[in-house]
Protein backbone atom coordinates (compact mmCIF):
# COMPACT_ATOMS: atom_id res chain seq x y z
CA UNK A 1 0.00 0.00 0.00
CA UNK A 2 1.30 3.40 -0.71
CA UNK A 3 0.55 7.15 -1.35
CA UNK A 4 0.89 8.29 -4.74
CA UNK A 5 1.53 12.16 -6.04
CA UNK A 6 3.52 14.81 -7.69
CA UNK A 7 5.48 17.49 -7.01
CA UNK A 8 7.59 19.52 -9.95
CA UNK A 9 5.98 17.23 -12.40
CA UNK A 10 7.85 14.09 -10.50
CA UNK A 11 6.00 10.86 -9.74
CA UNK A 12 6.45 10.54 -5.89
CA UNK A 13 5.49 7.50 -3.97
CA UNK A 14 5.41 7.23 -0.03
CA UNK A 15 5.36 3.01 1.24
CA UNK A 16 3.24 2.70 4.80
CA UNK A 17 6.19 0.87 5.91
CA UNK A 18 8.28 4.57 5.48
CA UNK A 19 5.76 5.18 7.82
CA UNK A 20 5.82 2.71 10.57
CA UNK A 21 9.80 2.67 10.39
CA UNK A 22 9.16 6.58 10.92
CA UNK A 23 7.99 5.94 14.31
CA UNK A 24 10.29 3.34 15.21
CA UNK A 25 12.80 5.94 14.59
CA UNK A 26 10.71 8.30 16.77
CA UNK A 27 10.94 6.35 19.44
CA UNK A 28 15.01 6.35 18.52
CA UNK A 29 14.79 10.31 18.65
CA UNK A 30 13.05 10.77 21.70
CA UNK A 31 10.00 11.30 20.56
CA UNK A 32 7.81 10.19 23.59
CA UNK A 33 4.63 12.00 23.29
CA UNK A 34 2.12 12.04 20.82
CA UNK A 35 2.51 15.80 19.83
CA UNK A 36 6.40 15.08 19.13
CA UNK A 37 5.85 11.91 17.65
CA UNK A 38 3.43 13.76 14.96
CA UNK A 39 6.42 16.58 14.50
CA UNK A 40 9.21 13.89 14.06
CA UNK A 41 7.10 11.87 11.82
CA UNK A 42 6.42 15.27 9.36
CA UNK A 43 9.60 16.97 9.97
CA UNK A 44 11.23 13.17 8.70
CA UNK A 45 8.84 12.98 5.95
CA UNK A 46 10.09 16.84 4.80
CA UNK A 47 13.52 16.15 5.32
CA UNK A 48 13.79 12.87 2.89
CA UNK A 49 11.24 14.14 0.56
CA UNK A 50 13.42 17.13 -0.14
CA UNK A 51 16.85 15.16 0.24
CA UNK A 52 15.09 13.11 -3.18
CA UNK A 53 13.50 16.36 -4.62
CA UNK A 54 17.63 17.89 -4.44
CA UNK A 55 18.33 14.52 -6.84
CA UNK A 56 15.35 14.46 -8.69
CA UNK A 57 15.35 18.27 -9.78
CA UNK A 58 18.99 18.39 -10.55
CA UNK A 59 18.23 15.47 -13.09
CA UNK A 60 15.33 16.95 -14.12
CA UNK A 61 17.44 20.29 -15.34
CA UNK A 62 19.65 17.12 -17.10
CA UNK A 63 17.22 16.41 -18.81
CA UNK A 64 16.42 13.22 -17.41
CA UNK A 65 12.52 12.14 -16.09
CA UNK A 66 13.04 11.31 -12.57
CA UNK A 67 10.38 9.81 -9.98
CA UNK A 68 11.02 9.41 -6.27
CA UNK A 69 10.39 6.58 -3.87
CA UNK A 70 9.78 6.93 0.37
CA UNK A 71 10.22 3.09 1.38
CA UNK A 72 11.06 1.47 4.66
CA UNK A 73 14.80 2.26 4.34
CA UNK A 74 14.30 5.85 3.40
CA UNK A 75 14.30 7.30 -0.16
CA UNK A 76 15.27 7.02 -3.58
CA UNK A 77 15.40 8.69 -6.99
CA UNK A 78 15.24 6.92 -10.39
CA UNK A 79 15.43 7.87 -13.85
CA UNK A 80 16.08 5.50 -16.97
CA UNK A 81 19.66 8.06 -18.50
CA UNK A 82 18.94 9.91 -21.46
CA UNK A 83 21.24 10.98 -23.76
CA UNK A 84 24.62 12.29 -22.27
CA UNK A 85 24.99 11.39 -18.23
CA UNK A 86 27.99 10.76 -17.30
CA UNK A 87 30.01 10.46 -14.17
CA UNK A 88 30.40 13.68 -13.82
CA UNK A 89 26.79 14.65 -13.98
CA UNK A 90 25.79 11.92 -12.07
CA UNK A 91 27.62 12.93 -9.18
CA UNK A 92 26.19 16.44 -9.11
CA UNK A 93 23.10 15.25 -9.36
CA UNK A 94 24.31 12.81 -6.67
CA UNK A 95 25.76 15.45 -4.04
CA UNK A 96 22.80 17.80 -4.29
CA UNK A 97 20.61 15.81 -2.13
CA UNK A 98 22.80 16.30 0.59
CA UNK A 99 22.98 19.84 0.25
CA UNK A 100 19.74 20.61 0.88
CA UNK A 101 20.10 19.08 4.10
CA UNK A 102 23.02 20.90 4.75
CA UNK A 103 21.50 24.38 3.83
CA UNK A 104 18.63 23.45 5.65
CA UNK A 105 20.38 21.94 8.91
CA UNK A 106 23.21 24.25 9.47
CA UNK A 107 20.45 27.01 10.14
CA UNK A 108 18.26 24.54 11.96
CA UNK A 109 21.32 23.86 14.68
CA UNK A 110 22.13 27.72 15.27
CA UNK A 111 18.10 28.25 15.83
CA UNK A 112 18.61 25.17 18.64
CA UNK A 113 20.78 26.48 20.24
CA UNK A 114 19.22 29.80 20.73
CA UNK A 115 15.94 28.52 21.86
CA UNK A 116 15.04 27.66 25.41
CA UNK A 117 16.39 24.19 26.43
CA UNK A 118 13.80 21.62 26.99
CA UNK A 119 11.27 23.35 25.49
CA UNK A 120 8.61 21.64 22.60
CA UNK A 121 10.06 24.34 20.35
CA UNK A 122 13.24 23.30 20.94
CA UNK A 123 12.78 19.52 20.40
CA UNK A 124 11.28 20.26 17.01
CA UNK A 125 13.86 22.08 15.93
CA UNK A 126 16.38 19.58 16.67
CA UNK A 127 14.40 16.60 15.00
CA UNK A 128 15.09 19.29 11.51
CA UNK A 129 18.48 19.40 11.86
CA UNK A 130 19.09 15.61 13.00
CA UNK A 131 17.19 14.71 9.73
CA UNK A 132 18.55 17.14 7.90
CA UNK A 133 22.04 17.69 8.90
CA UNK A 134 23.11 14.86 10.95
CA UNK A 135 21.54 12.01 8.56
CA UNK A 136 23.38 14.32 5.87
CA UNK A 137 26.81 14.01 6.93
CA UNK A 138 26.58 10.45 7.00
CA UNK A 139 24.91 9.94 3.83
CA UNK A 140 28.29 11.15 2.65
CA UNK A 141 29.96 8.31 3.94
CA UNK A 142 32.07 6.65 0.94
CA UNK A 143 29.27 3.32 1.14
CA UNK A 144 27.18 2.21 -1.66
CA UNK A 145 23.81 2.80 -1.67
CA UNK A 146 24.54 6.52 0.12
CA UNK A 147 24.85 9.46 -1.74
CA UNK A 148 29.11 9.23 -0.75
CA UNK A 149 29.12 5.79 -2.10
CA UNK A 150 27.87 7.09 -5.50
CA UNK A 151 30.24 9.75 -5.67
CA UNK A 152 32.59 7.60 -4.94
CA UNK A 153 31.84 5.40 -7.68
CA UNK A 154 31.22 8.13 -10.26
CA UNK A 155 34.56 9.62 -9.33
CA UNK A 156 36.80 6.11 -9.71
CA UNK A 157 34.92 5.54 -13.26
CA UNK A 158 36.45 9.03 -14.41
CA UNK A 159 39.81 8.15 -13.44
CA UNK A 160 39.75 4.17 -14.13
CA UNK A 161 36.63 3.48 -16.21
CA UNK A 162 33.67 1.03 -15.58
CA UNK A 163 35.79 -1.61 -14.31
CA UNK A 164 36.20 0.60 -11.36
CA UNK A 165 32.79 -0.65 -10.22
CA UNK A 166 34.00 -3.45 -7.83
CA UNK A 167 36.61 -1.16 -6.31
CA UNK A 168 33.51 0.67 -5.00
CA UNK A 169 31.64 -2.10 -4.18
CA UNK A 170 34.85 -3.79 -2.04
CA UNK A 171 35.64 -0.01 -0.65
CA UNK A 172 31.82 -0.05 0.87
CA UNK A 173 31.79 -3.35 2.27
CA UNK A 174 34.67 -2.59 3.92
CA UNK A 175 33.77 0.93 5.26
CA UNK A 176 29.68 -0.66 6.22
CA UNK A 177 32.47 -3.47 8.63
CA UNK A 178 34.12 -0.57 9.83
CA UNK A 179 30.81 1.38 10.84
CA UNK A 180 29.12 -1.94 11.94
CA UNK A 181 32.20 -2.61 14.57
CA UNK A 182 31.99 1.55 15.85
CA UNK A 183 27.92 0.54 16.20
CA UNK A 184 28.45 -2.91 18.42
CA UNK A 185 30.58 -0.68 20.57
CA UNK A 186 28.28 2.07 20.95
CA UNK A 187 24.95 -0.16 21.09
CA UNK A 188 23.76 1.18 18.06
CA UNK A 189 21.93 -1.46 17.20
CA UNK A 190 19.56 0.35 14.38
CA UNK A 191 22.93 1.66 13.15
CA UNK A 192 24.15 -1.67 12.77
CA UNK A 193 20.90 -3.50 11.02
CA UNK A 194 21.34 -0.43 8.22
CA UNK A 195 25.13 -1.60 8.04
CA UNK A 196 24.61 -5.51 7.48
CA UNK A 197 21.56 -4.02 4.79
CA UNK A 198 24.23 -2.00 3.19
CA UNK A 199 26.48 -4.97 2.96
CA UNK A 200 24.35 -7.35 1.70
CA UNK A 201 23.61 -4.89 -1.45
CA UNK A 202 26.97 -4.74 -1.77
CA UNK A 203 27.83 -8.29 -1.95
CA UNK A 204 24.59 -8.49 -4.54
CA UNK A 205 26.29 -5.60 -6.36
CA UNK A 206 29.39 -7.67 -6.88
CA UNK A 207 27.59 -11.00 -7.59
CA UNK A 208 25.80 -9.23 -10.64
CA UNK A 209 28.63 -7.99 -12.17
CA UNK A 210 29.97 -11.95 -12.28
CA UNK A 211 27.22 -12.29 -15.18
CA UNK A 212 26.01 -10.05 -17.75
CA UNK A 213 22.88 -8.48 -17.25
CA UNK A 214 21.02 -5.20 -18.82
CA UNK A 215 22.18 -1.65 -17.38
CA UNK A 216 19.94 -0.91 -13.91
CA UNK A 217 18.06 2.64 -13.84
CA UNK A 218 20.43 5.13 -12.26
CA UNK A 219 19.72 5.80 -8.45
CA UNK A 220 20.44 8.37 -5.59
CA UNK A 221 19.51 7.33 -2.16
Amino acid sequence: MEIQFRLFGIPIHVSVLFLLIGLVLGQQAGARTPALMAAWLVVMFLGILFHELGHALTAKGFGQQPAIALHGMGGVTVWRPQGGIGPGKRAVITIAGPLVGLVIGFPALILGALLPEGSTAARVVEFVWQVNLVWAIFNLLPMLPLDGGRIMAALLELVFGERSLRAAYVLSILVAVLIGLYAVLRGAYVLLIFCAYFIYLNVQGLNELRRPAAPPPALDA
